[in-house]
C-alpha cells in the first residue's frame, strides 16, 4: 500500500534519506555539516517522489531512465558538496 499499514512511501522515503546520509557520510569521510545534510536529506526526497512517480505510472520510462536521471541530478547539487570526485558516476 502507498499509504496506511507498510505505507510504502513512509519506507521508501526513510530508506532514501537512510542511506544517503550514509552514504555522504562516508564520502565526506566524517559527520555531515549542516548544509550538506539538509541539501542530501533534500535530494533523497526528490529521489524519493521520482520512485513514486515512475510507481504510480506517472514516469513514462524504464527503470534504467530513472535511475540515471536520479544520479544526473544529484551530481548537479552533490558534487561539489562531497568534495569527491563523481560520487554518482552512472555506468551503463
Amino acid at each position: 500500500m502507498i499509504e496506511g499499514q507498510n505505507s510504502l512511501r513512509s519506507y521508501i522515503s526513510t530508506h532514501c534519506e537512510t542511506f544517503d546520509l550514509a552514504y555522504h557520510r562516508y564520502l565526506y569521510g566524517k559527520e555531515l555539516n549542516e548544509t550538506l545534510r539538509l541539501s542530501t536529506i533534500y535530494h533523497a526526497s526528490a529521489s524519493s517522489v521520482m520512485t513514486f512517480s515512475w510507481i504510480l505510472g506517472e514516469f513514462q520510462g524504464k527503470e534504467e531512465e530513472l535511475a540515471k536521471l536520479v544520479c544526473q541530478m544529484r551530481r548537479l547539487g552533490m558534487d561539489a558538496l562531497c568534495q569527491k570526485q563523481d560520487p554518482y558516476q552512472v555506468d551503463d
